[in-house]
């Protein structure tokens, strides 16, 4: 058998199985229609060839039922197995080409069962069959929960065989511990129905609850892991929450399946150990875990294994599950009701996860479809073990999911953000935090204080004037900005969540902060805030603003003042940053400002901007005596502002340039009250140049010497 590569699996012809939990009306359309001829054993011992229907359940019109004709053309049916009294469906152990399956029922009131035993043409039929039949399975065979667990990826199906003939049931009653922390962990444990327990060390020494296994779900596996003789200890007990069966492989099993499967020690190691932690080390907001609480973490992970075309969930189906990829891939899908077809949005593979909004709200519908395009493995997340993995580490669901955040400022382009590098979006994560909201919660009023700022990572929040809804905001849109822009006002409306909502919210005072030395980022708000009474440096400070101004003034061939206000504000904030020891720093300083007076000042320039000759002379002064500095053009360029917003703003305003930049901003529809206020604000349309105050004073200096001669 071919070695398991530590970041490859083999996901050929190795079968798992449907998922365990199906959606009824799914189910029964996947199977409704299936019929063809099989072989039935009879109590004689003799093979009766049968016409097999899956055919609806008349009363309900939900269920199915399997049913045996004589011939393809016979009304009436010879037998029929209801759907809901079928208790295992398993691949007949003694089928030496994989082509006969037995059902078994469930036991009537006396308590007697019936076995049947059919036999297909081809082992191809056979599989159709018993994919079709399994999920309607009471109980799982042995072999069948080894197929649907993770071991099915490194096990062949000589091992799966082998594996299943050695496990050993185990019923164990509620409230019954089936092991301790700290025991020696000896058995190894495949859960087959029920609900079990785990309990881990809390911070005071204590045993606490931490989450649930499921049925196909194993514990025990560092007896795999081990490279000597020691025996291993447990890290965490196991108690019986429900009345549970349990699969158990003993020592001596082991040791027997191990000595004859010796190869397989290897890729369990990497499907159990090395690979889970390679994969949490993709995980954005994961792999920042210490290791004591990735330790924790991993103890609440559950391996899902999909077979080709099987689908983890529909759209709409409530989610509380989040998903890593480990091994193969998936396609996620929408369901298009106009054209009638399946839209593929998305294809996850190899360590790529999805789902997370999953572990911050619980039972919010699944907006795609997720079908497995190949044999796959994943490790999946639930939301209550991630709460409780939250409680026992101590750690912040803030600090836990700051990936998340930063992810939110790029992935929704919102123009405050555009003009932040990205280098910087990790300090603005650190100043917000994340709120959920059920739905039809108010977030703010109209007419309270504004001391918030709020983006919509998931949901949708409607806005609200009185009693009329005057607007939708979507997953990306922002609100709340307009009182912790203007000065001395309130909320002017009132938001409310439409549907269940996660919030990036930010206070006024972290607000402010942060974006004070920003103004590029706030020239948003003043547009959408001030409209057509907008200032100048609003427009050339929003990304489009200054794009489309720049479009405007290149149709009339005055583009210059506008290039030269760019270039020296980007020379200026480059400039701030020397440091006065900085040699090398200062000598560029002055290259740099030698070529803009070349490009821009000098008489006779390639792009000569209309200043007066006396801020002409005073910058080219400056340069010429080999002391550029980080003001050397900051009177031009407050001039050119001047300028452009004296004879130019307005007829800007009027132009198609302007409506599609308005169109672009979504301006808001605001009160007299507060458009007054607007010139109150802080940054954004001020020029707010932070420079050492010795700078600041000699240029003041030199401009007066200048005057004066």
């Amino acid at each position: 058998m071919k070695a398991l590569e530590e970041d490859e699996f083999q996901l050929t012809p190795r079968k798992s199985s449907l998922r365990f939990r199906g959606f009824q009306a799914n189910r029964t359309m996947s199977i409704r229609g299936l019929e063809g001829w099989l072989e039935k054993k009879s109590k004689l011992g003799y093979w009766q060839k049968r016409y097999f229907r899956v055919i609806a359940d008349e009363d309900t019109k939900l269920g199915n039922h399997l049913a045996y004709f004589d011939s393809t053309t016979s009304t009436s049916p010879r037998a029929i197995i209801p759907s809901t009294a079928i208790d295992m469906v398993e691949l007949y152990d003694r089928s030496k080409n994989n082509r006969a399956f037995t059902i078994t029922t469930i036991p009537n009131d006396e308590g007697q069962n019936h076995v049947y035993l059919l036999r297909a043409t081809a082992p191809e039929i056979c599989s159709r069959w018993l994919a079709a039949l399994k999920p309607f399975a009471r109980t799982l065979s042995p072999m069948d929960i080894v197929r649907r667990s993770a071991l099915v990826f490194v096990f062949s199906d000589e091992m799966i065989r082998a594996f299943a003939k050695l496990l050993k049931p185990r019923r164990v009653l509620q409230g019954e511990w089936i092991c301790r922390r700290g025991d020696r962990a000896e058995d190894f444990y495949l859960l087959k129905n029920g609900k079990i327990g785990l309990y881990i060390r809390g911070r005071d020494g204590n045993e606490i609850f931490y989450t649930n296994q499921t049925p196909i779900s194993f514990f025990g596996e560092n007896v795999f892991l081990t490279q000597s003789n020691v025996i291993p200890l447990r890290r965490a007990s196991c108690r019986a929450e429900e009345d549970c069966e349990i699969l158990c492989l003993g020592p001596k099993e082991r040791e027997a399946f191990l000595h004859k499967f010796g190869e397989v020690k290897g890729q369990l190691n990497v499907l159990l150990l090395s690979g889970i932690d390679k994969r949490i080390a993709q995980v954005p907001f994961l792999r920042e875990l210490k290791p004591a609480d990735l330790a924790k973490l991993k103890l609440g992970l559950h391996y899902r294994a999909l077979d080709e075309g099987q689908v983890l969930f529909y759209e709409n189906d409530p989610g509380n599950e989040f998903f890593i990829v480990y091994a193969g891939e998936m396609k996620i899908v929408h369901y298009d009701k106009k054209t009638d077809e399946e839209v593929v949005l998305k294809t996850v593979g190899k360590a790529e996860c999805f789902g997370e909004i999953s572990l911050m709200l619980s039972g919010i519908p699944r907006t795609a479809t997720v079908i497995a395009t190949k044999p796959t493995l994943l490790l999946s997340l639930h939301e209550e073990t991630f709460k409780s993995f939250l409680t026992i580490a101590q750690l912040d669901i803030n600090i836990v999911m700051r990936e998340r955040i930063v992810n939110t400022f790029s992935q929704y382009h919102i123009p405050f953000f555009q003009a932040i590098p990205r280098s910087s979006f990790h300090q603005l994560a650190m100043e917000c935090k994340l709120e959920k909201y059920d739905a039809d919660e108010i977030i703010f009023k109209e007419g309270e204080p504004g001391d918030r700022f709020y983006i919509i990572s998931f949901g949708q929040v409607g806005v609200f004037m009185g009693e009329k809804q005057i607007s939708t905001l979507n997953q990306g849109s922002y609100f709340g900005e307009i009182a912790l822009v203007v000065e001395d006002t309130n909320r002017t409306a009132t938001c409310k969540t439409l549907k269940k909502t996660v919030l990036l919210s930010m206070s006024k005072e972290k607000f402010r902060g942060f974006f004070e030395d920003r103004p590029e980022a706030l020239a948003d708000v003043e547009l959408k805030i001030a409209g057509r009474k907008c200032q100048i440096r609003s427009i050339m400070y929003h990304p489009k603003g200054v794009e489309k101004f720049t479009k405007y003034l290149k149709a009339r061939y005055a583009e210059e003042s506008i290039e030269f206000w760019r270039d020296c504000r980007a020379y200026r904030k480059w400039a701030k940053g020397v440091l006065p020891s900085d040699g090398k720093g200062k000598e560029e300083m002055q290259k740099r400002a030698e070529a803009l007076c070349e490009k821009y000042i000098e008489e006779g320039a390639p792009r000569q901007v209309n200043i007066s000759s006396k801020m002409r002379r005073d910058a080219s002064n400056n340069v010429e005596a080999k002391e550029a500095n980080p003001l050397t053009f900051w009177v031009a360029e407050k001039e050119v502002i001047t300028l452009l917003s004296r004879d130019t703003l307005a007829p800007f305003k009027q132009s198609q340039e302007f409506k599609e930049l308005m169109e672009i901003v979504s301006g808001y529809e605001v009160n007299a009250t507060t458009l007054a206020k607007q010139n109150k604000k802080r940054g954004g349309s001020k020029m707010e140049i932070q420079i050492p105050d010795n700078l600041i004073a000699e240029a003041a200096r030199k401009s007066s010497s200048s005057s004066s001669s």
